[in-house]
């Protein structure tokens, strides 16, 4: 009973709030996630305090071992039985209001949700518990056997052929989607600067492989792919392969990684590691902290060779907590005591919001590129967000949705590059101009930055960024519903559930 309650309060808050059901990647999120993190989510929510109060109350009462007769009481069995059938029902309603995204012919969508539901039993609460547990243990012991499986990894780096680039930066986003971007065509004006740079690509289809960090990142910094994802805990990052190749390592992270979390581990692998905030001080630091780092740290970028990844905060939820009031340009935003189904009924003020950490991340992006002006050396800066964010479309909200969206997984990456860079790299530029418009799955970035560095690893060819990016109809999986396989089209949409 002391383990279920939890967990039956976790399952029941999470359909209601987050509208998804329980799975593995919600819980080791919640448990990697910062106090204030989750009380941002949480936030003035009267539903989980009633829902708080009914589990404490319940567990008490079990405790006690009131009389044992109300358990096998048939009223109790009929109450009981009602709320399991009205739960299923609620969440057959959702996936009928999904299939609408599928087919417009009533008896289809009826039938695909049928379809759907059943296929999916195994994996909502409470008939999906023993697999969570499954997948529990198999993370945990992947996780402690961690440090042996990396300690013979290599990645056999032949470097004689980088010399053509000094300052490889790669900043990873948060929760950044493609079309809430004035530089991609959306209305509002949020990225006046890096609409105003030249030597910058705007790469217009690339997909993020998962629509949760803690499984995107791992897959976007190893070679773990959709298909083998427990390749991240048997895997070091191109952190290491970078290292190998005669750059000085750096991570530089305005997010908070949890003590369970493999990000821990994996910045362990630079030579240079800042994190900017403790556990409980997350909510409030800004994204200019690791402009302010790089400041302090400049005068040593300005000899040898670097590579630097910075972790944004970027426009994780809530929004309104990511930018200084002076980005405050759309309004009304989201007021701060807002709970999280005040903020879904109120879908302007949570756009609004989401739209000024957009603008905000385009400055903290400018200002990273002012500081490699600055330097005056041969110098690249990417930038991808983990994934997307999903901002009531499908009545979905956030990202880690059980079935990802389009809006979790289109997500932008930007590079600039320096003059020196373009002196020296003009082939390769004009190679990446023309595949632009090409789709890219960001599990493949280690791929395009060696390519970028002309680092040769035993996994990649030469010029091995011309079959990363493809034109053709070649088919592309993402993970979602803790840690599912899904088949996406071109256009970024579930092929089928």
């Amino acid at each position: 009973m002391g383990l279920l309650l939890p967990v039956t309060l976790g399952a029941i808050l999470n359909t209601i709030i987050l509208r998804s059901p329980l799975n593995i990647n919600i819980i080791l999120t919640t448990i990697n996630s910062n106090l204030s993190e989750a009380m941002e989510l949480i936030g003035s929510s009267k539903m989980f305090i009633i829902l708080a109060l009914m589990s404490v109350l319940i567990y008490c009462l079990c405790v006690m071992k009131i009389d044992r007769n109300f358990i096998v009481h048939k009223r109790a069995r009929f109450y009981f039985i009602l709320c399991f059938i009205l739960f299923y029902t609620a969440l057959m309603f959702r996936n009928y209001r999904f299939t609408s995204t599928l087919t417009n012919n009533q008896s289809e969508r009826i039938s695909k949700a049928i379809e759907f539901h059943l296929f999916r039993l195994n994996k909502i609460f409470p008939t999906n518990i023993p697999l969570i547990g499954i997948d529990i243990i198999d993370f945990v012991q992947l996780s402690s056997d961690y440090e042996d499986a990396v300690k013979t990894y290599q990645f056999d780096v032949d470097a004689s052929k980088s010399k053509d680039v000094d300052l490889v930066f790669l900043l990873v986003g948060e929760s950044s989607r493609y079309d809430h971007w004035r530089i991609h065509g959306y209305h509002r004006n949020t990225s006046p600067n890096l609409d105003t740079l030249s030597n910058l690509i705007s790469f217009h289809h690339c997909i993020a492989p998962a629509n949760l960090t803690n499984e995107s990142v791992p897959l976007m910094l190893t070679m773990a792919t959709v298909e083998n994802k427990w390749e991240q805990f048997r895997s070091k990052t191109l952190v290491s392969s970078f290292k190998k190749a005669g750059f000085r390592t750096h991570w530089y992270s305005n997010q908070y990684y949890g003590a369970t979390s493999i990000m821990n581990r994996y910045k362990n692998e630079a030579e240079e590691q800042f994190v900017t905030h403790t556990r409980i001080e997350s909510s409030s630091e800004f994204d200019i902290n690791l402009v302010e780092i790089l400041e302090e740290h400049k005068c040593h970028l300005s000899k040898g060779k670097h590579f630097v990844l910075l972790h944004t905060m970027g426009s994780h939820f809530r929004y309104n907590k990511r930018y200084p009031s002076s980005f405050n340009q759309f309004k009304p935003t989201i007021e701060e005591n807002m709970d999280v189904l005040s903020i879904q009924n109120n879908r302007d003020e949570m756009i609004n919001s989401y739209d000024n950490t957009i603008l905000y991340t385009d400055h903290i992006i400018y200002q990273i590129i002012s500081i490699l002006k600055k330097l005056d050396r041969s110098s690249l800066l990417l930038y991808v967000p983990d994934h997307g964010e999903a901002l009531g479309e499908n009545n979905s909200f956030f990202h880690g949705n059980t079935m990802p969206l389009k809006q979790e997984l289109h997500v932008p990456m930007f590079m600039w590059y320096s003059s020196h860079f373009k002196q020296r790299n003009q082939s390769l530029l004009n190679e990446l101009e023309s595949k632009k418009r090409e789709v890219f799955q960001t599990d493949r970035l280690p791929l395009l930055l060696w390519d970028i560095a002309k680092i040769h690893t035993r996994f990649n060819t030469i010029e091995s960024y011309r079959t990363a990016f493809t034109s053709s109809n070649e088919q592309f999986y993402v993970l979602g519903d803790g840690g599912k396989r899904f088949e996406i089209d071109q256009k970024f949409d579930i092929v089928e559930p």
